[in-house]
């Protein structure tokens, strides 16, 4: 399912963010490899959901998207089988342009 973009951000100024789904695989030395469902995507973070273990808060992990490579992150909640990373290089205006159009 292609993402489609918010209008506009939280409110909190936090960026507007690509909502959809968006299949990803999670890697970390805590949770292992997993397959995730990306829910959300903005240049600084993304919320997901496990489809097993979720990773622990304050877990650093690394993310793969196919069309745009690996990401590292850290946990920064968890909530049942969501959880929400923030990355630690921010993605281009580009890279999220190409996911939305994929």
């Amino acid at each position: 399912m292609a993402g489609r973009p918010t209008s506009k951000g939280n409110g909190r100024g936090a960026p507007p963010r690509l909502i959809g789904s968006y299949p990803a695989t999670l890697r970390g030395p805590e949770t292992g490899q997993q397959r995730i469902e990306i829910r959300n995507l903005s240049a600084k973070g993304l919320g997901a959901r496990a489809q097993s273990k979720p990773p622990a808060l304050g877990e650093r992990v690394v993310i793969t998207i196919d069309s745009l490579g690996e990401m590292k992150a850290m946990v920064k909640w968890v909530s049942r089988d969501l959880f929400g990373l923030h990355l630690f290089s921010s993605l281009s205006q580009a890279k999220l342009d190409a996911l939305r159009g994929a």
